[in-house]
């Protein structure tokens, strides 16, 4: 009920015999917050089409309409319109009908006051719990849309983040991401053998000893390839320890091991859409052969303590190793 102690609600009243209607009218105005009447169903129909009010109250026999026609055509316009029918104790045939449409109460002539509010009270029942069904929808639907938003600002921010520590950590070494310069048959040839690849999705594999050039090479094939706007992130397998190597490839989640206090993205993501490359992959550990084998044939990973597998380069990233 609102303020003034009436049912929260809107009423269309469609009764032709102005004596009632003029008794029951203000019965319903000192109970509802809105009232509305006609004098036939004609009337009735075209106040509702206009007003679309919460619930209908209207009497069966009434020239140029009768109730139960306004009732199916009201139905027509809201299948879920609450209708309350008024009849007479001998008007049998005409009750059946209202029942067949599915009429939501009647109250039988002369109206006895006591049942005719409590027949309105199980239709503002209905209207209430209809209202804040739709109110639990909307507020869910705004709750789902607002944890979508939160999730993808949180990803975004998690992956910016990552790769702003990255940068860093290359500016710190002051990483060379300078051309090759030479014109040697030994340099055309890596050169020739650099453009070949640089366009194909595919794993590449570079030998060379120590100091003769292996990640400028990368770099060549990393900025003629379709990724060159994409990042490149370098990994010296060399100058991480063995127990560290698995989770700065993979990441990890929080609480993979002690220590472990939050998520870290390992360098298959980071490099996600870009180039991986594996610098010194010579001096892996050999159980994680089988691992780095999944990520290059079947580009997945799994993040060490984490449930299941994830999507890593789905043919996206491509690691050039170095030897």
């Amino acid at each position: 009920m609102n303020e003034q102690g009436k049912w929260d609600v809107s009423v269309l009243y469609v009764e032709d015999d102005s004596a009632t209607r003029e008794e029951v009218a203000p019965f319903l105005e000192q109970r509802v917050r809105e009232v509305m009447t006609a004098e036939n169903g004609r009337d009735g129909l075209a106040l509702y089409r206009q007003k679309q009010p919460d619930l209908v109250i209207t009497d069966i026999r009434m020239p140029a309409m009768d109730g139960l026609q306004m009732a199916r055509a009201i139905r027509d316009i809201s299948k879920g319109a609450l209708v309350i029918v008024t009849t007479a104790h001998s008007d049998t045939s005409s009750l059946l009908d209202a029942i067949e449409i599915g009429i939501d109460q009647y109250v039988v002539k002369p109206l006895n006051m006591k049942k005719f509010s409590a027949a309105i009270e199980k239709c503002v029942e209905i209207i209430e719990y209809r209202r804040a069904h739709k109110r639990y929808l909307a507020e869910r639907e705004k709750l789902v849309a607002d944890l979508q938003q939160a999730l993808a600002e949180a990803k975004l921010k998690d992956r910016v983040q990552a790769e702003n520590i990255y940068l860093k950590q290359e500016i710190d070494r002051e990483y060379n991401f300078g051309e090759i310069i030479g014109k040697s048959t030994a340099l055309q040839y890596v050169f020739f053998r650099v453009e070949q690849v640089a366009p194909q999705d595919a794993t590449v594999l570079l030998l060379g000893e120590t100091g003769t050039g292996k990640g400028v090479v990368a770099r060549a094939i990393q900025s003629r390839s379709g990724r060159k706007d994409q990042p490149m992130v370098t990994v010296n397998c060399s100058a991480l320890p063995a127990n560290l190597i698995e989770s700065e490839l993979f990441g990890r989640e929080k609480g993979a091991f002690t220590g472990s206090s939050e998520r870290q993205m390992g360098r298959f993501e980071l490099a996600d859409n870009g180039t991986l490359f594996l610098d010194e992959i010579g001096e892996m550990p050999l159980e994680l052969q089988a691992k780095l084998l999944r990520v290059i044939q079947d580009g997945e990973f799994e993040r060490l303590g984490g449930p299941g597998p994830s999507r890593s380069m789905c043919g996206s990233s491509r690691p050039p190793t170095g030897t």
